[in-house]
């Protein structure tokens, strides 16, 4: 990235190696640096070294930030590290990063799966709500359908119930009636009986 020879690279890899991460992220922080290509190198690398010494919190806290930047192929993993990290919740940053339009889409896309992964039904909730929000792209809330339909029944198939019949959205419907069709849920079963019905 900043064309180091290797001598170079490896004397700067050292030397993180022994540096506390949570120096180097205040000091990135405070100058601004860790908005830069560079500075985000440089905190990752202090992670891969030193990732056994940081909190979750402030591992989580550094990967959600890299999502809500505009390296969108970073993004979506930085997304899937933060959900592994152990006793932290995220969900409500997850809804912030799927809302934020600033978010490369792939992220989003990435982030929504993620929180239907995401335990609680405030999660569910969520999802319902971006699917509701008319500022959120039809494929964000796509990808909001499919979270909810990996939710467990008691949480997604009413919620998928409701956008099947109500949704002003006739694809999103079609989603929501696709993905009840393979939950084998009998509620879902019922719903297509109306349909049909209707239809007559």
């Amino acid at each position: 990235v900043i064309h180091w020879n290797l001598h170079a690279a490896e004397i700067a890899g050292v030397a993180l190696s022994t540096t506390s991460v949570a120096v180097v992220y205040a000091v990135m922080v405070e100058t601004g640096l860790n908005k830069t290509e560079l500075g985000k190198l440089i905190l990752a690398a202090c992670f891969v070294t030193d990732l056994g010494t940081v909190s979750s919190v402030v591992a989580t806290r550094y990967l959600l930030d890299l999502a809500a930047g505009p390296a969108g192929a970073v993004g979506g993993a930085a997304v899937f590290a933060a959900v592994l990290a152990d006793s932290v919740t995220v969900w409500p940053d997850l809804l912030r990063l799927a809302r934020n339009t600033a978010v490369p889409h792939e992220t989003r896309r990435s982030t929504v799966f993620w929180l239907g992964q995401a335990a609680g039904d405030a999660a569910t909730r969520g999802l319902t709500d971006l699917v509701d929000d008319t500022s959120v792209a039809v494929e964000v809330k796509e990808s909001a359908v499919f979270a909810l339909s990996q939710r467990p029944r008691d949480e997604g198939v009413p919620a998928l119930i409701r956008i099947a019949r109500t949704h002003r959205n006739p694809e999103l419907r079609r989603k929501a009636i696709f993905w009840l069709g393979q939950s084998e849920d009998p509620r879902a079963l019922a719903l297509f009986e109306e349909l049909l019905t209707e239809d007559r």
